[in-house]
């Protein structure tokens, strides 16, 4: 009974109002989830990279915690959605359904958002204006054509299970919008607040949203000298405003505060992403930007009437996100809105439109759906629109008996058909010719989810299982793994022989990168020794299984392996302690000696390519917010770069910001690729190390170690490139001498000394040393033309090789044949004086002057340690 003593207050007409508006809204809702619900776990099967990216994101917080306000990697992105994402992989898994269902409950609230707006929208504008009336006495067709062309969009269907950011973009628009309303309409602070914090939050969503501002500056310019002669008249109106807006600015600043101040200490981040698929980057001149530009207009207003998405990833190339029958009430509405600009909402809606067509204009594969997503919400709006501004110019043509004849309904009520009428034709171009189509479907990776399947099919069956690095690193499949398995790093596992499978993507691989799956862990291993990829390969290609997907292609092959791999990985040939911030170097694995002139002999020099094989081992003292990248570099020791091996360690199987303080022990397989252009020649080099933030450009400082060659790079080595053999025509020529040199090398042949020589030239001399051991000091060897005293007149003092392959690389029983020349003059090179000189040879520690001992064929040792090599006469030139 109380319930009915209230609604006899109520007139029965807006009884009817509500009912009419709750039975229209709950319609276009209901439509709205039906649309997007059906089949939201499987059409299509599987994911692609970009969503799964995101879920990658969200598990890297929900395993490792801490607070992420962008992430720079994979174009970089804002955090809001991938924060969005955890309580669906939470309740549902790491699983497409669980991502899907976030965008397809954004894209109902959306709906629910613009319906909302639409109704609301009349009652903000001017009473006295006659559209505003007709819009107030018709706003449940407004705000019901709103939510039915959204509601059965193809755009909007294919944006809203994206599983992607974009939407976020439109999503808030609206609030921004219908609060700003609200708050100039009512003048009340809370609505400026409000506005400003949506506003705000648009900078944590998605890089189009930084043109929301832009696009209410731009539309409120025009209006902005009447609004402060207005409220000149009354000051207290225009303090109030004023006040109101800096309540709008503070609260849109504070929110957007965090990533604001992330991209002043990272202002590489802030146009990455745009700048890398932004015209100017694919063109050259500017004048061929702006033809390129304009060849994108007509194409990006092509996506509202006639064509359809340039990739199949973001659609049918044959199907309009825009269906044609509608795009004549588009250009009715942008016309309309055009010709009553006077009014700042009318305005607001094509300045809005125009604006959100510019992502996509100035951009590559145009016209794309995501970067259109800023027009998408004044492209409903705009429909919506048509039918009142066609009846207000009706108004001024026709008699106000045909005036009265319910034209504008006719009209909303074609508007409304049409967009229900386009629903089958959505369904189709969605559901039926895009989702079901088997290349849609490869796009989705179907062999992940095989793979998947495979993976925790054997682990909950007891069985470790291998797969190799390369293929997890994919992101589709990682997401998938990586939130049924916890991840971590270590040399050591419990060997399990008779229960070990590896599941690879071919028979003949040969990766050394293994990850580990039993129980439930995952566990990154060092790379495999020769034997452990022998076992593996030789598994593969005797007793392999094939793995095959629903569509009956091969994902993978899989083998039951006798002894587990695990007990042949790696280890480090040498130890280190050396801190690039919180990442610890704590081992290295790396081949001193390379023979790439042996290796660039036997192929050809334009094919040739070698990389060589380092392993970097790693630990954190500290938890690792960042995801840094490991640069390696070749050098001389002239610091001339010759290769380099930088990655991102891991990829994104375990990257900086998943490594455990004093758990994991990380090993990071570097391939420093050396062109064939560009072999290095025989000599000394070093590995040089760095760590790198890609988010800043920069690099971390080196504490420890003691051989960093800079303030943020840390040397290894030496890495030695090894002499070919003299020639058989130096060794031939070669005058046979035996002189020993300490426990360094044996003088066993000299090239090049004559009996006479002008005073003047020059006495090119070759040593061949016969390597006895490997000192640790790099000893200059000099050449000297002695006086009859003994005193000095002429010589040469170098390191082997012009100081391009010192005494520290020289390995015991290599024979080295070392260039010398002698200019035969003096100090003021004048010719010497004709006259018998003596040829001397001897080694010494540049830095302590100290020669080695030498010691001659028959056993007697020179003191002045440095062994004759003869007599030469000088003649006059």
């Amino acid at each position: 009974m109380p319930r009915l003593a209230v609604n006899a207050g109520v007139p029965s007409g807006r009884r009817r109002s509500r009912l009419w508006l709750w039975l229209a809204a709950g319609g276009v809702l209901s439509l709205a989830l039906a649309v997007r619900f059906y089949g939201l776990a499987d059409r299509p099967p599987g994911t692609w990279f970009d969503p799964a990216y995101n879920g990658l994101d969200a598990l890297r917080i929900m395993q490792r915690g801490g607070h992420v306000i962008f992430f720079p990697t994979n174009g970089g992105r804002e955090s809001l959605f991938v924060y969005l994402l955890i309580p669906a992989i939470w309740m549902f898994g790491a699983t497409p359904f669980a991502m899907r269902l976030v965008t397809a409950l954004m894209g109902v609230l959306h709906v629910a958002l613009l319906f909302g707006f639409l109704y609301d929208l009349p009652s903000l504008l001017p009473a006295t204006d006659p559209l505003s009336r007709r819009l107030r006495q018709q706003r449940l067709w407004l705000a019901t054509i709103g939510g039915l062309l959204f509601a059965t969009s193809y755009w909007h269907l294919l944006v809203s299970l994206r599983a992607e950011r974009p939407i976020m973009v439109p999503l808030l628009a609206v609030p921004v919008v219908w609060f700003l309303l609200k708050a100039w309409r009512s003048g009340a602070t809370r609505w400026f607040i409000l506005a400003g914090v949506a506003l705000g939050l648009g900078a944590h969503t998605y890089g189009a949203a930084r043109l929301l501002p832009v696009i209410l500056i731009l539309a409120a310019l025009p209006a902005a000298g009447s609004w402060v002669r207005a409220a000149r008249s009354d000051r207290s109106l225009l303090r109030k405003r004023v006040v109101n807006l800096g309540w709008l600015v503070l609260a849109a600043m504070l929110v957007a505060a965090p990533m604001v101040w992330y991209f002043v200490g990272h202002p590489l981040q802030f146009s990455a992403r745009a700048g890398s698929v932004a015209v100017w980057n694919y063109v050259g001149a500017p004048t061929e930007v702006m033809v390129e530009m304009a060849r994108n207009v007509p194409r990006v207003l092509g996506y509202f009437c006639c064509v359809g998405a340039t990739t199949l990833y973001n659609g049918l190339p044959d199907y309009p996100g825009t269906t044609p029958w509608l795009a004549p009430f588009l250009a009715i509405g942008f016309v309309g809105a055009v010709l009553n600009s006077r009014h700042f909402v009318h305005r607001l809606m094509w300045v809005w439109w125009v604006i959100g067509l510019l992502p996509s204009i100035t951009t590559i594969e145009a016209p794309h759906p995501l970067r259109l997503l800023g027009a998408i919400v004044p492209t409903a709006i705009l429909i919506a629109l048509a039918p009142f501004y066609v009846g207000e110019w009706l108004t001024t043509l026709l008699t106000a008996r045909v005036r009265s004849s319910g034209v504008i309904t006719w009209l909303l009520a074609l508007v409304a058909g049409l967009a229900l009428v386009s629903l089958p034709g959505t369904w189709r171009a969605y559901y039926v010719e895009w989702a079901d189509s088997p290349a849609v479907r490869r796009l989705n990776d179907p062999a992940a989810l095989t793979l998947r399947d495979a993976v925790q099919a054997h682990t909950r069956a007891g069985d470790s299982v291998y797969l190799p690095l390369s293929r997890l690193d994919d992101p589709t499949l990682l997401y998938y793994l990586g939130g049924a398995y916890g991840r971590r790093a270590s040399p050591d596992v419990a060997a399990t022989d008779g229960r070990a499978v590896v599941i690879a993507p071919r028979r003949d691989i040969g990766d050394t990168v293994w990850v580990r799956f039993a129980g439930d862990t995952a566990v990154l291993l060092p790379p495999l020794t020769e034997t452990g990829v022998r076992l593996v390969r030789a598994a593969l290609e005797e007793a392999s299984q094939p793995l095959r997907t629903a569509e009956g292609d091969i994902a993978g092959w899989v083998a039951r392996v006798a002894v587990d791999p695990g007990r042949y990985v790696e280890t480090p040939t040498r130890s280190l302690n050396v801190s690039f911030g919180a990442l610890r170097l704590t081992g290295i694995r790396y081949p001193t000696t390379m023979d790439w002139q042996a290796v660039s002999q036997t192929v050809d020099r334009a094919q040739a390519s070698q990389t060589l094989p380092v392993t970097s081992y790693w630990q954190v003292d500290v938890p690792v917010r960042d995801e840094y990248d490991i640069l390696l570099h070749l050098l001389d020791d002239r610091q001339q770069v010759w290769g380099s091996g930088d990655v991102r360690p891991n990829g994104w199987v375990y990257p900086t910001s998943f490594w455990q303080p004093g758990q994991d022990t990380v090993a990071v397989q570097h391939h420093l690729a050396l062109e064939a252009d560009g072999l290095p020649p025989p000599g000394r080099y070093w590995l040089a190390v760095a760590v790198y933030d890609p988010a800043s450009g920069r690099r971390l400082s080196v504490t420890g170690g003691g051989s960093a060659d800079s303030a943020d790079t840390y040397l290894v080595g030496p890495v030695k490139v090894p002499l070919l053999p003299p020639s058989d025509e130096i060794l031939e020529q070669a005058r046979r001498e035996d002189i020993r040199f300490g426990e360094v090398a044996r003088l066993v042949g000299v090239v090049g000394v004559a009996p006479t020589m002008p005073g003047g030239e020059r006495l090119n001399i070759t040593l061949l040393w016969r390597v006895l051991g490997t000192p640790a000091v790099d000893y200059t060897v000099f050449v000297h033309l002695l006086a009859g005293d003994g005193s000095y007149v002429a010589g040469d003092d170098a390191q082997p090789l012009a100081g391009t392959y010192p005494t520290s690389i020289w390995s015991p029983g290599e024979l080295i044949a070392d260039a010398h020349a002698l200019r035969l003059v003096n100090t003021a090179g004048v010719p010497l004086p004709a006259g018998t000189y003596h040829l001397a040879v001897g080694m010494y520690d540049l830095t302590t002057g100290e020669r080695v001992p030498v010691t001659l064929a028959d056993g007697r040792t020179v003191e002045s340690r440095a062994a004759p090599l003869g007599e030469i006469t000088l003649v006059s030139p």
